[in-house]
């Protein structure tokens, strides 16, 4: 019986209907991996593991980015169109990566790090409020 479940579960997962979906999914797991592990080495590596420096940016960052994100929420909320935002944000967000290639300082990093928050909320919140109305359907 569970085998059989789990064959219907991986038949759905991939079929056409939901290929598009699943591959995304997949793809976004792939980028958190890349944001959790690479870039913090790579940060550490920059600031010649100076933690002090490393957790100052850090904080800094953080913390632009929680009022970012209750600014932006408040704004897409607003937004009928939420599938242009998502297109916007996702360019300007794979733009966020090709520019932290080239930081080199803290500041690099500050500026570098709060992009690719805003950008990254616009892309995720709306992502998971189209994929909950997906999934509400």
């Amino acid at each position: 019986m569970a085998h059989s479940l789990l064959d219907l579960f991986w038949q759905r997962l991939f079929s056409p209907h939901n290929r598009p979906i699943a591959f995304s999914l997949m793809a976004n797991g792939a980028e958190n991996v890349i944001g959790i592990v690479v870039w913090p080495i790579f940060i550490f590596l920059l600031l010649n593991g100076n933690y002090l420096e490393v957790g100052a940016v850090s904080g800094f960052i953080i913390g632009g980015t929680v009022i970012l994100q209750l600014l932006a929420g408040k704004y897409i909320d607003e937004i009928a169109k939420k599938s242009d935002v998502l297109k916007l944000g996702s360019v300007l967000y794979a733009l966020g990566w090709i520019v932290k290639i080239f930081v080199l300082t803290a500041f690099h990093i500050f500026i570098a790090g709060l992009y690719h928050s805003l950008t990254k909320i616009l892309t995720r919140t709306t992502f998971e409020t189209m994929f909950y109305e997906l999934a509400a359907d």
